[in-house]
């Protein structure tokens, strides 16, 4: 997973034990090397789907859903987080 560094984001991840690649908020050039390392290493993704496959056994994915729509919310203010249809 590559993710900005946020610290909501960045606190789940220490706490459900989630291997996440963090990139700097509004840094193409970092996310794009992130996932440019991702896609060059097939050990990395190896060990990374290791951790986060240990960290969500058991975890019902209503649960997983619960906690990033959570994430978003604190992010979000409501105000702001309204979504239209085309």
């Amino acid at each position: 997973m590559v993710a900005a560094q946020i610290p909501e984001m960045m606190e789940m991840a220490e706490e459900e034990g989630i291997a996440i690649e963090f990139y700097a908020p509004g840094d193409g050039h970092g996310l794009a090397n992130h996932l440019i390392r991702l896609l060059s290493s097939d050990e990395l993704r190896r060990n990374l789907s290791k951790q986060n496959l240990a960290a969500a056994h058991g975890t019902p994915m209503s649960q997983v859903v619960a906690d990033y729509m959570r994430l978003f919310h604190e992010r979000v203010p409501t105000s702001k987080a309204k979504v239209t249809a085309p």
